[in-house]
């Protein structure tokens, strides 16, 4: 699909308003030097699902990369469902994320609660387990979405935050100590 921004690493980078990046045969797309050591570009879309093409740096059309630089289209991921749906407005239900194409090895992984960012691992290329889902001060859905390295999947998938249970009392206090007492909570 493209639109993944990337930063070409290196020294001495001037703003110029041909500045370009190139990726291979592909096309070519503007730069924006962020700072002197790092210029950032965004991918064109690609129509092979996994390749990986060349990426050099052009002013005025001339070539400034000495270096073999590349980048690899992988095949976008596809969220399925999640595992529960739901939990309590308090936060810390572990949610497992269903779906294909997750991907493995990167550098960094989150999930995404509405507003609010968490922590996540891949599992393997079919489940992200996210760290816990956070707190938040109301009950309600929000959106859920995957980042892996700073691209976002986004999906309709939903999270269905509901009042945190309150326990106000347990009755009997106490019991056996080889169980079988009914407790009323």
């Amino acid at each position: 699909r493209g639109g993944t921004g990337i930063c070409v690493m290196g020294s001495n980078f001037f703003a110029s308003p041909t500045l370009t990046c190139s990726f291979g045969d592909l096309t070519t797309s503007p730069a924006l030097v962020m700072n002197r050591s790092c210029v950032t570009c965004f991918t064109p879309s690609s129509s092979s699902s996994s390749s990986e093409v060349q990426v050099s740096l052009l002013v005025d059309g001339t070539n400034y990369t000495n270096e073999e630089l590349s980048f690899r289209y992988v095949v976008d991921a596809t969220i399925h469902h999640l595992e529960p749906t739901s939990g309590p407005s308090g936060g810390g239900t572990a949610v497992s994320v269903v779906g294909e194409n997750f991907r493995m090895g990167s550098m960094e992984t989150l999930c995404r609660f509405g507003d609010v960012v968490v922590n996540a691992d891949v599992i393997d290329e079919t489940t992200v387990l996210c760290a816990s889902s956070p707190a938040v001060s109301f009950k309600g859905t929000v959106d859920f979405d995957v980042q892996f390295d700073g691209s976002l999947k986004t999906s309709s998938s939903k999270f269905l935050y509901y009042q945190s249970p309150r326990i106000a009392w347990v009755e009997p206090s106490k019991g056996s100590e080889h169980g079988g007492t009914v407790v009323t909570i």
